[in-house]
């Protein structure tokens, strides 16, 4: 959920897990060639460098730019009367920055990969290959083990870091957060994020350090991981506990 509204994006990150309401403004663009109002829309899903696992130079040969819908618009009919344009309004509702945290948390993902098991012929477990593991804070999912604890009503900052080499969109179950900042790896500076917005899951690109914050507001045991399913499933997913 936005504060405000983005206008003029020509493309969009979506992390697995990750929604957005697009509107798309037709008829009131002209074409330089043709002096002629824009007709049509086309919403595509464009290649995306996943690194060694999805690319071609990697493990896998990359996907091909699919589109996902093709809208076309009839012109009004001569002496048709024309609807007002419709801006988008500067504010879409109100979210409230959080206070100073009372407590932080740390999320650091990371992977183990035994290469000769990975080549082994047949070698996979629960239909994925054997020797993979990715891990948070270290360890894979153990569903005894409580991960991180929070309390009830306070405000938290967490840092999620990614010592991969591959994406890894982070879901925190239980409530919503707001990205603070991004920090690049190699000592980059850290970067605000442009826009206030209550999400529940977030892109960590390789080598790539996120600040969130967030507050949960119920007792209770809840999960966090990596939205892509395999990692999830190989280990990168975390208990909280919130008292």
């Amino acid at each position: 959920m936005l504060e405000q509204p983005r206008e003029g994006l020509t493309e969009l990150l979506l992390a697995p897990g990750e929604r957005a309401e697009l509107i798309i403004a037709v008829g009131g663009q002209h074409s330089v060639e043709s002096g002629q109002s824009a007709q049509q829309a086309v919403l595509t899903a464009a290649v995306y460098d996943r690194s060694k696992v999805a690319m071609s130079h990697g493990s896998m040969p990359p996907d091909s730019a699919q589109a996902l819908a093709d809208v076309r618009f009839e012109p009004a009919a001569a002496g048709a009367s024309q609807a007002s344009s419709r801006a988008l309004p500067a504010s879409l509702r109100a979210i409230a920055s959080f206070g100073a945290p009372a407590a932080h948390q740390s999320v650091v993902f990371s992977e183990k990969m035994d290469r000769p098991a990975l080549h082994h012929a047949g070698a996979s477990r629960n239909g994925m290959r054997a020797g993979m593991a990715f891990m948070i804070n270290g360890a894979t999912f153990d569903p005894a083990r409580i991960t991180l604890t929070s309390r009830c009503g306070q405000v938290e900052h967490w840092t999620i870091e990614n010592r991969t080499d591959m994406d890894h969109p982070f879901h925190l179950h239980g409530t919503q957060f707001q990205v603070l900042e991004r920090q690049p790896g190699e000592g980059g500076a850290a970067t605000p994020e442009p826009y206030r917005a209550w999400r529940d899951t977030v892109n960590v690109e390789p080598a790539e350090t996120v600040r969130i914050a967030t507050v949960q507001q119920s007792a209770g045991l809840r999960i966090f991981h990596c939205h892509l399913f395999e990692h999830e499933d190989l280990g990168m997913m975390g208990t909280l506990r919130v008292i």
